[in-house]
């Protein structure tokens, strides 16, 4: 929720405290939060870079809405075989 401001205000450091958080409470955690701290650094260079407070996942999910309402999605018959 941090990491992409879903209902909160987006808080890189925050985030990073909560996958630390779990990453501490079990060893199984191990992989799972370090791709999320992965994540979590290419969001925070796309707000450094962009001056936005988004994240890169939403906006693509944004531009993918978009180019779906402008028809430019596949079609039912255009479905690659």
């Amino acid at each position: 929720m941090y990491t992409h401001g879903l209902g909160l205000p987006s808080d890189v450091h925050l985030a990073e405290r909560h996958y630390d958080q779990a990453m501490d409470a079990s060893a199984d955690a191990y992989l799972p939060v370090q791709l999320a701290l992965l994540e979590l650094r290419l969001v925070a260079w796309w707000q450094s870079h962009t001056g936005r407070s988004d994240s890169p996942v939403l906006a693509a999910r944004r531009l993918l809405a978009a180019a779906w309402a402008r028809g430019w999605g596949i079609g039912a018959g255009e479905a690659a075989e």
